[in-house]
């Protein structure tokens, strides 16, 4: 007698060892069967109703196609023909390109700048800004910072931009190109009042370049100076912060 089985289906004895016998009445390899020629026949389907459809940008197909009509109108040298104005145009366009990047190329320079270790962050900055700033207002394509060797590419009027408010942060600590209306002060000031100037660890000069919003430079006084001499002090920045700075 058949056996009954939880999930509707029976056990014969012609099936003992063999495929389940399902509701249907179809076999497991029947049922296989029958799936995989549904799936082949709406796979069929599909593909008749793509190659029946227009190519965007192009007229109906010709009759060169296998299993599509001839267009009326369109004859198979028309769209060889189309095919090639496209290929001639992007022929045009990479052939442009090719011809902006050498004449940059040929207008294009590098210099490149020591720069010793202690300076390294004077020139960056706080995270890049001074670096990112001489880059964008100069107008060069890019600035290396390799070790202690920097190198500056770019046009070469842009390159000598760029190299020069770089060796002005290497001499005097700040770069006239940080400021839209730039101008320097030299006030000549005895020896005796920097220690006073800079304050301890440098906390007074610090202050006046924030409140001021201005830049100091205090020269180095040679051991063997005259007693008398006095040196100059760089005061620069904005007119109205050096004035203000002077005073």
């Amino acid at each position: 007698a058949p056996t009954e089985l939880s999930n509707s289906r029976t056990a014969t004895a012609e099936d003992a060892g063999g495929d389940w016998e399902d509701v249907s009445g179809l076999s497991k390899k029947e049922q296989k069967r029958q799936d995989k020629r549904l799936a082949d026949e709406e796979e069929a389907r599909m593909i008749s109703a793509m190659t029946k459809k227009a190519i965007p940008g192009m007229g109906p197909a010709s009759g060169n196609i296998p299993g599509m009509a001839p267009a009326k109108g369109v004859s198979s040298q028309d769209i060889d023909a189309r095919l090639k104005s496209v290929g001639s145009a992007a022929t045009a366009a990479l052939r442009a390109e090719a011809e902006e990047a050498a004449k940059k190329a040929a207008n294009s320079t590098s210099v490149t700048i020591n720069v010793p270790e202690a300076k390294i962050g004077v020139l960056i900055g706080p995270k890049g800004s001074t670096i990112k700033m001489i880059q964008e207002k100069s107008g060069v394509t890019r600035i290396d910072t390799s070790g202690e060797v920097f190198t500056i590419m770019g046009p070469p009027q842009a390159v000598a931009m760029a190299e020069h408010a770089i060796r002005e942060l290497l001499e005097k600590g700040y770069t006239s190109m940080a400021f839209e209306d730039f101008r320097e002060e030299l006030i000549p000031l005895h020896p005796s009042v920097f220690p006073d100037l800079i304050g301890k660890q440098g906390c007074v000069i610090k202050a006046l370049k924030t409140e001021l919003g201005v830049e100091i430079s205090i020269p180095e006084v040679p051991k063997n100076a005259a007693l008398g001499k006095k040196f100059k002090v760089s005061v620069a920045g904005s007119i109205a912060a050096v004035e203000k700075g002077k005073q």
